[in-house]
């Protein structure tokens, strides 16, 4: 059996739903060529975007095997996000985003990164096989990092999902995945800004180790609105 390629799971992705519109969201996809081109895609250089859970519609919707699948497709990766409210454990939020290239399909603190399907003259997908957050990024005038519009979140998108994401880390791995998130932050280099900001982070708020305390934090976090921690990995 041939293995799904990034253009053949991008087409994949295509056929099987119209995307226009994101499930839940209200937001559309919009491009602005003349903007994209000026800045030169400075969020593709450095910081590729998320998938949203209906993107993954045309593999048979959220699972762990659809996730698995575009992991091996090589055009996905899983990140994390750590959100910190106040006193309270961090916590890693997963979400499924554009592969770096170079860079492993479970990139939990993966810190600056190319995306796989940036080209030449700009990104290698139309605008509707894009990862949803691409699709939907408001561009700067100034030429700044894109932002996305109003209060959406990805990590929102994937809240409910976590637990999928957690389980293909676990089965690429073989272990839990706070301890392939630790193990990660505890092998990055030593001058990366992410991974060292999410170490002194845990250092002194600590990490929500359980179930429990996964669920304090991230309720303060949405009843705050606080999204991310210090870096989005």
């Amino acid at each position: 059996m041939r293995r799904e390629g990034h253009r053949d799971a991008a087409l994949r992705m295509r056929e099987g739903t119209a995307r226009g519109d994101g499930e839940g969201t209200g937001l559309k996809r919009v491009e602005d060529a003349a903007l994209c081109a000026g800045c030169g895609g400075l969020c593709c250089l450095h910081a590729p975007g998320n998938y949203a859970p209906h993107d993954l519609d045309a593999f048979g919707g959220v699972c762990t095997d659809a996730v698995s699948r575009m992991l091996d497709a090589g055009q996905a990766a899983i990140n994390a996000s750590l959100v910190a409210v106040y006193w309270l454990p961090v916590v890693p939020l997963l979400t499924l985003g554009a592969r770096g290239i170079g860079k492993q399909a479970l990139c939990l603190c993966c810190g600056d990164r190319r995306c796989v399907h940036l080209g030449a003259k700009g990104c290698a997908l139309a605008l509707d096989e894009r990862p949803f957050e691409c699709a939907v990024m408001v561009p700067h005038a100034d030429r700044r990092l894109c932002r996305m519009p109003g209060d959406t979140s990805m990590e929102e998108l994937w809240l409910e999902h976590q637990g999928i994401l957690r389980e293909a880390v676990e089965l690429r791995t073989g272990r839990p995945w706070r301890d392939e998130l630790m193990r990660q932050l505890i092998r990055a280099p030593v001058d990366d800004a992410f991974a060292n900001g999410a170490r002194e982070l845990i250092d002194t708020l600590g990490f929500a180790s359980d179930d429990a305390s996964i669920r304090e934090t991230v309720a303060a976090w949405k009843t705050e609105g606080v999204h991310g921690g210090p870096a989005d990995g």
